[in-house]
Order: C-alpha cells, then sequence, then structure tokens
C-alpha cells in the first residue's frame, strides 16, 4: 500500500480516490471510488474453479457413453479446458493452475482409498506372485526411460536426426523421461507430480502436449493387453459368489444425499492426507517424494479403519468418483493452458512411444528369463496384471483383472498398484537428478 498525492494505490495496483482535507464543490470527485474491482479477482476464481469442476465432471458423464468409453475421460477433460480457453471463457491459466496444484496431491489418496477398500479373496502365493511381476515390469519402465532419454540425448547432439527432438533441451528431456517413468510405474497421479514438481509445468504447452502423448498411449495400451488376454483365455471363469469385485456398484444404490455426504467427506478426508503428507514429507524426510509414500501409507491406514467399520460398500465407489473428478481438473487445467502450436510435439510423442514399447519389451524379456530359470514362475495373466497396475494404477488393474476372468488377482493387483503409487514419484525424482548430472 502506497500513500500519494491526494491517491491511495493498493498492492493490485486498482487506484481508488482518497478524500482531501475538507470538501469543496464538486464533491464527490469525477473519478468514483471502484470498489467492485477488489472483488474482481474473487469472482473470477469462483468462474474458473466452477468452468474448470464443470469440465471434469462433463468429461466423467460422457464417459458413460459408448464414444466416451473409448476416448476416455482425461482426453475428454483435455479437450474441455481447450475448448474453454479457444472460446474465450478463460483468459490465462494460473488461477486454473492454482485449483489443480490445490486438488491434485488429494487425488493420489483416494485412488488408494478405492483401491484398499475393495473386497476380494487371494492367496499369499498370488499375491508375491504379482509383486514378483510387478518389480520386473518397474525396472522395464525404468530400462525404458534411460533408453528414452538417450535417444533424447543424440537427437540435441545431432547423432539421430529425429523431427522434435532438437527442440527439447537436455533438462527438459531428462524431466519429461522421468515424468513418462513415473507414470508407468504408479500411474498417472505420479506423471501430474512429479511434472508439477520438477518444473514442467511452468510451460503449459508442453506438459498438455505430454498428458496426451500419455492419455492416448495408454489407451492404445490397455486395449493391446485385453486382446492378448482374450487371445491367450478366450473363455473367462465365473466370479465366485464368495468374491465381490465391484463394490462400487453397490455404493451407486445410495440415495445422491448419502452419496454427496460420502464424496465430501472423502474429498476433505483426502485433502488432509496430502496437507499432512507433503508437511511430514517436507520438514521431517525431505527426500524427493516422500510425500507421496506417506501420503499411500496414510490412506492404507484410513482405509484399513475403513474396512474395519464395514464401511467399504460406500466409500470404494464414491473415492475412484472424486478421484477421477480430481484428475479430471488437472486435465482440464492442461488444456485451458495448452492453446496453440506444438512445436515439440513430435518428440514428446516419440519418448513417450519409446518407454512404452521399453516397457513391454523388458518386461517381457524379464519374465521369458524368469521362466527360463524357473518354469511357470511368471504366468502370462499376472505378467498382464502386473503391467496395468504399474501404467494404470491399482483401480485400473484391479478392474483389468475381474475383466479378464482373474478375480483372484483384484487384491494382488491393487496392492501392487498402491506400491507403485508410493515409489513411482522418488524413483523419478532420482532418474532426473542422474540425466541431469
Amino acid at each position: 500500500m502506497q500513500l500519494g498525492h491526494g491517491r491511495l494505490t493498493l498492492a493490485t495496483n486498482w487506484p481508488l480516490v482518497a478524500p482531501r482535507r475538507g470538501v469543496r464543490r464538486g464533491w464527490p470527485p469525477a473519478q468514483p471510488v471502484r470498489a467492485f474491482a477488489i472483488a474482481a479477482p474473487a469472482a473470477y476464481s469462483a468462474w474458473v474453479s466452477a468452468s474448470v469442476g464443470l469440465g471434469a465432471w462433463a468429461a466423467l458423464a460422457l464417459e458413460r457413453t459408448a464414444l466416451g468409453r473409448k476416448v476416455t475421460s482425461p482426453l475428454l477433460s483435455f479437450f474441455f479446458g481447450w475448448a474453454l480457453k479457444a472460446l474465450g471463457l478463460l483468459r490465462d491459466a494460473q488461477s486454473a493452475e492454482r485449483l489443480a496444484s490445490s486438488l491434485l496431491p488429494a487425488a493420489l489418496p483416494l485412488m488408494v482409498l478405492s483401491a484398499q477398500t475393495a473386497e476380494g479373496g487371494s492367496s499369499g502365493n498370488e499375491i508375491w506372485s504379482v509383486l514378483g511381476a510387478f518389480a520386473v515390469c518397474t525396472l522395464a519402465s525404468c530400462g525404458a526411460a534411460v533408453a528414452a532419454f538417450a535417444l533424447s540425448h543424440a537427437g540435441n547432439a545431432g547423432w539421430a536426426p529425429v523431427a522434435g527432438l532438437a527442440a527439447l533441451s537436455a533438462p527438459t528431456a531428462a524431466k519429461i523421461c522421468g515424468a513418462l517413468a513415473a507414470t508407468y510405474i504408479g500411474g498417472s497421479a505420479n506423471l501430474a507430480e512429479v511434472a508439477w514438481s520438477s518444473g514442467l509445468a511452468q510451460d503449459q504447452r508442453l506438459l498438455g502436449c505430454l498428458a496426451a502423448a500419455d492419455v492416448v498411449l495408454m489407451g492404445i495400451y490397455f486395449a493391446g493387453l485385453t486382446m492378448v488376454a482374450n487371445w491367450a483365455a478366450p473363455a473367462q471363469s465365473p466370479t465366485p459368489a464368495s468374491v465381490d469385485t465391484a463394490p462400487a456398484s453397490r455404493a451407486k444404490q445410495l440415495g445422491w444425499p448419502e452419496r454427496l455426504a460420502v464424496q465430501s467427506f472423502l474429498a476433505l478426508l483426502a485433502l488432509a492426507i496430502a496437507q499432512a503428507s507433503n508437511t511430514l514429507g517436507a520438514r521431517v524426510f525431505r527426500f524427493p517424494g516422500a510425500g507421496s509414500a506417506l501420503s499411500v501409507a496414510l490412506a492404507a491406514a484410513c482405509a484399513w479403519v475403513l474396512r474395519r467399520k464395514r464401511r467399504e460398500w460406500s466409500v470404494c465407489g464414491s473415492a475412484s468418483y472424486v478421484a477421477q473428478l480430481f484428475l479430471g481438473c488437472f486435465y482440464t487445467t492442461l488444456g485451458v493452458g495448452a492453446s496453440g502450436g506444438f512445436h515439440d510435439a513430435g518428440g514428446i510423442f516419440l519418448l513417450s512411444g519409446v518407454v512404452l514399447l521399453g516397457h513391454v519389451v523388458l518386461a517381457a524379456l524379464g519374465a521369458a528369463a524368469l521362466n527360463a530359470a524357473r518354469p511357470r514362475l511368471v504366468r502370462l495373466p499376472v505378467l498382464l496384471v502386473a503391467s496395468n497396475a504399474a501404467v494404470g494404477g491399482p483401480s485400473t488393474a484391479a478392474t483389468f483383472a475381474e475383466s479378464i476372468g482373474q478375480p483372484r488377482l483384484v487384491i494382488p493387483a491393487a496392492l501392487s498398484g498402491t506400491v507403485g503409487y508410493a515409489i513411482g514419484s522418488p524413483i523419478a525424482y532420482a532418474l532426473i537428478r542422474s540425466f541431469s548430472s
């Protein structure tokens, strides 16, 4: 706040007319006090929040249609954000970025709550088998990220004249490859967190292109996994009556007031978990990714308490819905900031494809090596579920295990995906440091 010659200027640089000593003829002054301007930023922030939230909700609603299931809600949210900016309804992405940065950390504990409150049956051997295959897939993702960074380094040096790679600087390529490793170890939530923490979010066009490449390639990969699973086991085994793999369907039986109450409680719980985890991670543990690991641990503990209280029937579906809504806000924000051309889109899509292809090839080679040492150590359904857990996260992997007729792999899939949430970000930060050194 500054005092001048008869004028009062706030930090927002909006001038207000201050009364002079004495009242002369002609008062009030010709330039009136514009008090309504003070409320303009708050009103615009509310408009941005409502627009971004509406875009994410509309994407989830459209995903229930036949076309929406093929496009997927993240890509729909991205297109909604792009349309909001193209139509001039949102001037810039700064307010949307603040909203996404507040909601994004809460998506991770919500996904863990959704996965860990699902019911199912499994044995210890199946759990260890899926976890072992998941470790192979994790190493495969790390090796693929190293190969992608080597390719980008060759492109910058002129050894590999690939369009788009020369536009990516070495630090940017290191962050992109680290973020891709995170998403192929723990899912899109880890990609968003690593991209936000490493500084990739400063360039909204680049981050939007990276998110679009991740969504498109992930959809193609999941379709390929389903085709391989159906080819290997065309006849799906029926689900035993004692195994309940879809508690989300029971959550839909609640009335809308109950659903709204449960979803509001879970959103507040997730925000509290995220805030506590980030604070403890920054002040106590002080290593990259500590907040993510603590968030997963706290969410798993809360899920255990809810299971003890027999509330999984109302938690699982609601937590998954709120998590997808929060992630939808993130993708909508990317769409708002991604308007314009992508001069480096080719390089980003190429790196994403290299990491995904490397994940597939190295995971298959690792499983083949283990089976050569000990026959049938890693079965094909186990490898497919573990790879799905690494790429898509626990909820996606649990749904995939049920869809291919492997209900006893539902809980191991959710557990493996939860482990991926916890270790994805720390591994990505370690890779970024090694690439940058």
